[in-house]
């Protein structure tokens, strides 16, 4: 599963994405294990949404890519996301620079 943060707006978008891809080549994605690295990019914004991706559903190409040269390979989404993909979405609440995650979405960190 990769995680992927986005607005109301850009969810609702038809494909899912769309406007992000105008932006740039691919939709920024985190996995679980090194999402606490990006989450300061987010303390203040209350319009976002976290969103589960099963990677294995998505129909754009999915890459693991080390754009900083840091040896972190974060998931570059090259094309909208399909529904289909979505395991689920939250509003993204921080509290003492803690991701609040609210009870069901824990399990399907295992998967």
């Amino acid at each position: 599963m990769i995680l992927v943060t986005l607005t109301q707006s850009e969810l609702n978008e038809s494909p899912i994405g769309t406007s992000l891809l105008k932006k740039g080549p691919f939709i920024h994605a985190s996995t679980i294990d090194l999402f606490d690295r990006i989450l300061h990019k987010f303390i203040g914004r209350g319009d976002l949404f976290l969103i589960g991706i099963d990677e294995s559903k998505l129909e754009s190409p999915c890459q693991y890519e080390d754009k900083n040269n840091n040896q972190l390979f974060y998931p570059h989404i090259y094309g909208p996301i399909n529904p289909s993909a979505i395991l689920w979405q939250i509003p993204l609440v921080i509290k003492d620079n803690q991701i609040v995650w609210p009870i069901g979405v824990a399990p399907h960190f295992e998967e």
